[in-house]
């Protein structure tokens, strides 16, 4: 005869296997959460440059660049130069992370060169707009001599430890130029997308700073993204410029490096 088990008995197996399905789903939900910050952290890559060579036109001359004189001008002129700010219409700074997601050496000694990748992403709310073409044509491309506008763009590595405050260090990176007047020179970055850059640097500070050799140790890298909006009129054979920054709110991630000294008994902190 077969045993008929307690109406509680059942309730209760019921309600264990209950609990164990909810431990199931909380344990599955939260492994997905954190795959979504880390993938949120990183950023879908949509485009990566090479800022470390040449590009094919930088051949070109300079005299090729510059606008043509005009008619009735022996020479052009200085004219008045001008700077501010880019401001976003809602006035709130855009949001953006750089971090060096590859550095080619863990120990520099002072006056080396290194080689390194950059990750830019998207970190607000909003699209934003950076130049990507590394042709210095897309300055004049589709633009007459008397009146032209561009935007340029370069990251910067400074090294923090060195002294009180963060050391910009040298660096034959190559810039980047966009203009709405070159398709494709410009690209749009949603929330979430990122680019990533080869760049290189010295362990130099780009400016004098202080006399003395450098302190060894420990110390951090960090990158920051440059952008400018520039624009220059041709008028009554005089040039003016301007030059306006772009404000983003950066969150600067550091890698560490390792500096140690070289095979000199002075070793000064700026390049000459």
């Amino acid at each position: 005869m077969a045993q008929e088990c307690p109406t509680s008995f059942i309730g209760l197996l019921r309600a264990r296997a209950a609990e164990r399905d909810n431990a199931v789903m909380k344990a599955a939900f939260y492994v997905s959460l954190s795959l979504l910050f880390v993938s949120g952290a990183r950023g879908q890559q949509i485009g990566s440059v090479d800022l470390t060579h040449p590009p094919k036109s930088d051949s070109i001359s300079q005299n090729q660049t510059e606008p043509a004189l005009p008619g009735g001008c022996e020479k052009i002129l200085p004219g008045i130069i001008a700077d501010g700010f880019v401001r976003s219409e809602d006035h709130h700074p855009r949001e953006i992370t750089l971090e060096l997601i590859r550095v080619s050496a863990d120990k520099a000694p002072v006056g080396s060169e290194l080689g390194a990748d950059v990750r830019l992403l998207n970190s607000g709310k909003q699209s934003i707009q950076i130049p990507w073409s590394i042709d210095p044509k897309t300055v004049t491309d589709g633009q007459g001599p008397s009146h032209r506008e561009w935007e340029g763009g370069s990251f910067e590595v400074l090294l923090r430890g060195q002294l009180d405050n963060d050391v910009l260090l040298e660096s034959p990176t190559y810039p980047l130029y966009g203009s709405k007047f070159s398709p494709g020179s410009l690209l749009t970055l949603r929330p979430g997308e990122s680019v990533v850059a080869a760049i290189k640097f010295k362990v130099l500070s780009k400016y004098p700073v202080r006399r003395g050799p450098w302190k060894e140790g420990k110390m951090e890298l960090l990158v920051e993204w440059r952008q400018t909006s520039i624009n220059q009129d041709l008028v009554d054979c005089k040039m003016r410029k301007g030059f306006y920054q772009y404000q983003y709110e950066q969150k600067n991630l550091t890698t560490p490096i390792q500096v140690i000294g070289r095979d000199s008994n002075t070793n000064p902190p700026a390049s000459k």
